[in-house]
């Protein structure tokens, strides 16, 4: 099943820089766990990676993704494994920073997101774990995905305290 899910540079008038994937399930927020079991699965049987949900373990999707980067893989060869990978990261935020999947036109992240879903964190506050895992394998270490979470869990938290 092909789906465009979001353009690279953001604009809506820069159809070059669509990013069309084969995607297994129907990308809904209902499914985007789906995805991210499924690139758990892959992760252990193609590198031997046991990914947990934690926020610990982002450092090896970090890893992972590095290794994509130093085989010379761009991240449009990748775009399947990468939106799994941004699933999983989002399931971290579910699990541990207590977020849901959501719809980004139905968001204030309407037109900034640039990706189809966000999460919606118990503060009020949203992030993209898909933009931010492209981000990591288009630019590198500069945008790990452990520090974005720890960031993500850490601007709730006070968010949280302060009301």
């Amino acid at each position: 099943m092909l789906r465009r899910l979001f353009r690279r540079s953001g604009r809506r008038d820069d159809a070059a820089n669509d990013v069309v994937l084969r995607l297994k399930y129907e990308p809904s927020p209902e499914n985007l766990a789906e995805f991210a079991v499924d690139v758990v699965a892959s992760a252990e049987g193609i590198s031997g990676v046991k990914l947990d949900y934690t926020p610990a373990s982002l450092a090896l999707v970090d890893d992972i993704i590095e290794g994509f980067r130093s085989e010379g893989v761009g991240s449009r060869q990748v775009g399947e494994t990468l939106f799994g990978f941004g699933c999983y990261v989002g399931e971290v935020s579910v699990r541990h920073a207590g977020g849901r999947w959501r719809r980004t036109e139905e968001t204030p992240m309407r037109g900034i997101a640039g990706h189809a879903f966000v999460i919606e964190l118990p503060a009020g506050n949203y992030c993209n774990p898909l933009a931010k895992t492209f981000k990591r394998m288009d630019d590198g270490s500069v945008d790990s995905l452990a520090y974005f979470y720890r960031v993500v869990a850490n601007d709730e938290a006070r968010d949280i305290r302060a009301r």
